[in-house]
This record gives C-alpha cells, structure tokens and sequence, in this order.
C-alpha cells in the first residue's frame, strides 16, 4: 500500500458512491491500484471493466455528445443516425463482453431480456433528447460538455465531468442527462457539486447559476436555483467523508461489503468476500437482481 496515497486522493460523486456500496472496492480502485507490482496491473485492468447496469446509460451519453457535436459544427442533429449509435454502442461492447463487461467478466451470462429492455429503453432516451429536448439548445451558446474538470473545496480537490454547460445571457446553466428513474432534486448529489463548479469556473454570481436535471425517460426536466446553504451542507458531506477515508491506516481499516453488489463488481474475482458471492449466485444476470440497468456512468 502506497504511503503517499492520501497526498493524492481526492473526492467525487463516484467515489463517495463507491464508499457507500463497499469500502474495500474504493481501496481497490482508487488506492492499491497505483502500487508498482503485478497485482496493481490487474486492478487497473479490471478498473476499465463497466458494468451491464451502466451500459445502456453510457451509451446514450455518448450519443448526446455526438449530437452536440454536430450541433456545434453547424450540422443538423440526426434522429436515425444517434439510434444507430446508441444501439451499435450497446451491441459492440456486449460482441467483446468478456473484455468489456463486469458481469461476464465475473463468469455471468447476460439475461436476453435484459438486453432487449436496454435497447427499448435507451432507444426512448434518446428519441426524447432529439425531438424534445435538443431544440431547446438553439438559441443557448455552448460553454463546455463531458470534460473532466476539478476544483478546490475547503483544500479538498473535487473532480467531476459536466455534462454539459450552456449560457443564455447572463444565466449560466449546468445540465445532467438522467437515463434513470426520475427523483427528486434533493436526492441528486450533484447539483451542489454542478453550481459551486460552475460559479467557481466561470466566475459567476451563485444567483446567476441554474442546475438543470434532464431525465430523458420518461422525459422530465427539473430546475434547481441552488442555495448557500444546500452548497455548505454538501461541503459538511465531503468533509466527513473525506475524514473517514483519510483516517484509513492499512487495508485491514477498508472492510467488505458483500451483497448482490458483488455480482456488478470490477473486482469480485480477486475479492474472497466478493468471489464467495459470485460461487453461490445464478450465471444468468438479470438486471433485476442489483440496481437499475439505465444508471449514469461514472462520473
């Protein structure tokens, strides 16, 4: 374990979900992979694994930002062509599964089903982008989409990736694509994270900031004027968290969860709490054993 380690970890939406799910993956993926051995090696690899549950949302990100793209150069946006993509996507990554994918990885095949509902439900998403949503973008000016980005809270360094950033005269609007079930602005991390970005980034009143949740399907917009107060809260959150980890003195201190999480795990195969699951569990992964298959990606 790399002594420097807390010198250069820092915090994200992803990571903070990670914690929750299983200290011990958070120590595989953000801490003991950088060591210089063998093992390291294998994490990192198993590192770029994503899992089925995301699949279906990635793709659809990755479609928007073809869209925008287009936009950007002067092109009109096309319906035919970002259905193409989306479902071309899921199937390329499923064609290499074993490469690819966590659940075949953790020697799992994936339900047909399944795959079916993905492309159903990825398919609306993207429709809803196109013919309801996209029109709205004409008269914004483009500022930023799917860049990672960082800044410093508190001397914590927070990374995140905007989905995309817009500005409409003096209003300057951060937007996150949801591929999931809709919720409520308070259950979604990343509006505090997207505003004290935003008016830190673009050195911007907080009053001239908008964070703006799409969910595409079905499709819904919510719009949050984001407070002082929800911006201090969410440093308490950090802070705590941050504490916790940093106060980690060996492996032994970053404990195991083992659920039906461990199914959809990047490193269940070189977990003896997680392998224990896998050995006891179906080898046909329904999406209806862990969490929604149309989750966001990774920050």
């Amino acid at each position: 374990m790399d002594s420097q380690w807390k010198e250069r970890f820092n915090w994200s939406i992803s990571r903070s979900r990670q914690w929750g799910w299983c200290r011990k993956g958070l120590f595989f993926k953000c801490i003991r992979k950088y060591d210089k051995d063998l093992f390291a090696k294998k994490l990192d690899r198993l590192s770029s694994l994503q899992s089925i549950r995301f699949l279906g949302g990635k793709a659809v990100h990755n479609t928007i930002f073809e869209q925008i793209q287009q936009h950007e150069l002067g092109r009109p946006s096309s319906l035919d062509s970002a259905l193409v993509s989306t479902s071309s996507y899921i199937d390329d990554n499923l064609k290499f599964g074993k490469d690819l994918i966590v659940e075949i990885q953790n020697g799992m095949k994936i339900d047909k089903a399944t795959i079916q509902d993905m492309h159903t439900h990825t398919s609306v998403c993207v429709r809803n982008f196109c013919e309801r949503h996209a029109p709205n973008l004409v008269a914004v000016d483009y500022l930023e989409h799917e860049q990672y980005r960082d800044y410093l809270m508190d001397g914590v360094l927070v990374k995140l990736r905007p989905d995309f950033v817009s500005r409409s005269g003096s209003i300057v609007t951060a937007t996150d694509w949801k591929t999931g079930k809709a919720t409520s602005l308070e259950r979604i991390p990343q509006v505090p994270v997207l505003a004290e970005y935003t008016s830190k980034h673009y050195a911007c009143d907080l009053a001239k900031i908008r964070v703006e949740i799409v969910f595409l399907n079905p499709y819904s917009v919510l719009t949050s004027n984001c407070s002082e107060s929800l911006i201090d809260e969410m440093h308490c959150r950090i802070r705590g968290e941050m504490d916790e980890i940093l106060s980690c003195k060996s492996e032994d201190d970053f404990v195991a969860n083992p659920g039906h999480h461990c199914l959809s795990c990047n490193f269940a195969t070189v977990c003896e709490e997680g392998s224990e699951v896998i050995k006891g569990s179906p080898k046909i992964f329904s999406i209806g054993e862990t969490a929604d298959s149309t989750g966001d990606s990774e920050d």
